[in-house]
């Protein structure tokens, strides 16, 4: 009886062990953006190899695929143009935060770095673009390094406004850490709420 105790013990605290340590992700974008998912010595998720099952897929004569995130923000940054899409994503990734804030206490973000030159064809519409991308990228930072444990160099962010070219440029990395059990949490809360909102639409069809 002592042995089984023991053994379930020692089961139980490698599984807590398990849960407390981190999930990394990393994140980067120079021309195009990519993202890394680890846990241990797995990776769990790597857009690269994600590329290669996709024209994996599109060679064995699939008719139609869904895009692939790097299709979706492709396609956007050449709807809005660098800027416009930083715009936009940094509104998207704000409500998620607000949506998300007990989350994002437990997590420590490290290595951010964020150099953007704004350009254009236009001298007045480059100062107008880095302006607004002023006004989005500085508060959303604030709000990230007060409710999470965020540590990075000053001289990390760099957002100026270049008159010499006519195309923005971007390069942007981060490590974001969290863990197991957290990330768990999370997913539950997520796939929680789509369930509650996929029910709600379903009663509303009904009553239809």
């Amino acid at each position: 009886m002592e042995i089984f105790f023991i053994v379930l013990g020692a089961i139980i605290l490698f599984f807590g062990i398990l849960l407390i340590l981190p999930v990394k992700f990393y994140f980067v974008y120079d021309n195009e953006f990519t993202f890394k998912v680890k846990y241990l010595f797995f990776t769990l998720l790597d857009s690269e190899d994600e590329d290669e099952q996709t024209k994996g897929i599109i060679k064995k004569g699939q008719d139609a695929i869904l895009p692939t995130n790097k299709e979706t923000i492709k396609s956007t940054y050449k709807q809005k143009g660098i800027t416009g899409a930083i715009k936009y994503y940094s509104n998207v990734l704000y409500l998620i935060l607000k949506k998300l804030r007990w989350f994002i206490k437990f997590i420590k973000i490290r290595k951010f770095v964020f150099d953007l030159s704004v350009a254009s064809d236009d001298a007045a519409d480059t100062a107008i673009e880095y302006g607004e991308v002023c006004c989005v990228v500085y508060p959303i930072i604030s709000f990230i390094k007060t409710n999470t444990n965020f540590k990075f160099k000053t001289d990390n962010i760099n957002i100026r406004p270049d008159f010499d070219n006519k195309t923005s440029k971007l390069k942007a990395s981060v490590l974001v850490k969290a863990k197991l059990v957290i990330c768990l949490i999370a997913i539950a809360g997520l796939l929680w709420d789509y369930t509650k909102k996929q029910r709600k639409e379903s009663e509303k069809n009904e009553r239809k």
